[in-house]
Order: C-alpha cells, then sequence, then structure tokens
C-alpha cells in the first residue's frame, strides 16, 4: 500500500516538473530562439519607449469572424490600425 502512494506521489510530482516547467520553459525557449521578433507580442517602440503591440484591437470585420458586444470604451479606437495612433 504504501509502496503504490510512494509511487503514486512520485509519478505526480515528476509530471508535475516535466509539463509544468520544463516543457514550457523548453517551448518558450525555442519561440525565442526561432520567432525571436514576434514571441514577445510584437512590441511597438517609437524613439526608445514601448507604444503597444501590434496585435492587440485588430478590427476583424469579415462575417466568419466572431464579433463580440460593443466596448464601453466605445468604437473610435478599433477603426484605424494601431500603427496609424502613433
Amino acid at each position: 500500500m504504501k509502496n503504490n502512494l510512494f509511487i503514486a506521489v512520485y509519478f505526480t510530482l515528476e509530471t508535475t516538473v516535466m509539463f509544468g516547467l520544463i516543457y514550457p520553459l523548453g517551448i518558450t525557449g525555442l519561440a525565442q530562439v526561432f520567432f525571436h521578433d514576434r514571441a514577445k507580442g510584437q512590441l511597438i517602440e517609437k524613439s526608445g519607449k514601448l507604444m503597444g503591440s501590434r496585435i492587440i484591437e485588430q478590427a476583424f470585420t469579415g462575417p466568419g469572424y466572431f464579433h463580440s458586444r460593443p466596448s464601453s470604451a466605445g468604437t473610435g479606437m478599433i477603426q484605424r490600425p494601431v500603427a496609424a495612433r502613433i
């Protein structure tokens, strides 16, 4: 009985470390090496100052996309591309 409990706890800890630490860190490392320009969110800088991200607030207007409810912030921000506001 104690042997089964030990094995169960051991494999629980082992898989937690493997899939909770080693795998995410490995994938993050590979993304940094092979996709360095996109791995950190495609950030936009202007004069050395971080201004935003290229992938936030994209206007998806096609019929195949999900249309969420209107934002309380209004619709004026989504009509222009992010790069045009900077």
